[in-house]
């Protein structure tokens, strides 16, 4: 049974459980996760980690038990300690969908309703799968509806919930948070004179091949320009491989995962920030930490990515993604250095005045409190 709620006054520190992917996985949703933590200023964070811990071929009975403890976890913790707010952090895809579905029928079970679900990507194709099962929409409205509050990142999200019958007066717009500490006392990587920065997952839906194909085209008429990738992931070693055969040399590198430090000079020393995505994404923080770097952005409309970066303010948002279009869209940014130079302070502007942690986190609070 839930207690009854007891309001606290505005100086009481919040007690919150938030539920999200472990943090040595590589990931914008555990960099989010790790980062509010450390902006809740009045808040007492409780963590749960689920998934694996970046373990690669799980069968499935290890799956299935690591999904019982997590619910077992879940069980004890919210018995024991007197939560204020339980925060969920899913994505629109199948391996959320369900284990966070089975977290938010465990918390209706335990009667605990003040929960926040903070959907930070969105695949249509599942959403398109909700859609046309009856049962399954039923099921996936039935748990959003005994929640407090649903977070997204874009109004076509809200829109999607709503039409498949969750309550409008639960779901808000918002947007993700970039962790300024990480530009503090940074100086830049030593220039190459002019560099292009890949800095995602390496998944082939995130346009990095494409971007590699159109490097390729443009090579010769910028040969004072190099490409770096920073990143891991499933296609690295095949990226590396397509890369080779481009006979490219050294003007291709890869740095690896990079974090703190060594990421933020990567984006303080390129010249733009490339992610040509048409990946599901919500809102990739990559994107609000090269503008917070004051570069000009090279991406795709995916997701969330049209209600934050606009053309030509921030940079140019491709339609299409192919080798052409890709290509195009370099020629165009290298061609005109004063241009970056205004958006990417332009973007500097923008991004620490929104995106920042801790605006963002202070909003977020705000919203535990109202819960």
């Amino acid at each position: 049974m839930q207690k009854n709620i007891m309001f606290k006054p505005i100086s009481a520190p919040l007690s919150v459980l938030l539920i999200s992917p472990y943090p040595n996985v590589h990931g914008g949703v555990a960099a989010f996760a790790e980062t509010l933590k450390k902006h809740l200023i009045n808040c007492k964070i409780y963590s749960l980690h689920v998934g694996n811990k970046g373990e690669l071929n799980e069968n499935t009975l290890i799956k299935c038990i690591r999904l019982a403890t997590t619910l077992l976890k879940l069980v004890i913790l919210v018995r024991k300690q007197d939560f204020d707010v339980v925060h969920l952090n899913p994505s629109l895809n199948t391996k959320s969908l369900f284990r966070d579905g089975m977290i938010l029928f465990m918390l209706r079970i335990l009667r605990f309703r003040r929960v926040l679900v903070y959907f930070h990507g969105w695949d249509w194709a599942i959403e398109k799968c909700l859609r046309q099962s009856p049962w399954k929409r039923r099921i996936f409205v039935s748990l959003l509806n005994r929640t407090a509050r649903i977070l997204v990142l874009a109004p076509e999200f809200r829109e999607s919930l709503m039409d498949m019958g969750v309550g409008s007066n639960l779901i808000s717009c918002t947007c993700t948070l970039f962790d300024e500490n990480m530009f503090e006392g940074v100086s830049p990587a030593e220039p190459f004179s002019r560099t292009i920065l890949y800095m995602s997952r390496f998944d082939a839906q995130k346009g990095m091949y494409e971007l590699l194909s159109a490097f390729a085209c443009i090579a010769a008429e910028f040969p004072d320009t190099r490409l770096i990738f920073a990143g891991d992931g499933k296609e690295k070693g095949r990226l590396q491989a397509h890369a080779g055969g481009l006979g490219l040399g050294d003007r291709v590198s890869f740095t690896g995962y990079v974090r703190d430090k060594e990421k933020a000079e990567l984006l303080l020393g390129c010249t733009l920030f490339a992610l040509p995505t048409y990946f599901a994404e919500g809102m990739p923080v990559a994107l609000l930490e090269a503008m917070a770097a004051g570069k000009p952005l090279l991406t795709a409309n995916a997701g969330g990515i049209m209600h934050i970066i606009h053309e030509p303010e921030n940079g140019i948002i491709l339609n299409v993604v192919s080798e052409e279009t890709v290509a195009e869209a370099l020629r165009r940014l290298l061609r005109d250095p004063g241009y970056c130079r205004k958006t990417g302070a332009r973007n500097r502007t923008y991004a620490w005045k929104t995106f920042a942690a801790k605006i963002v986190a202070k909003n977020i609070e705000g919203i535990y409190r109202d819960l």
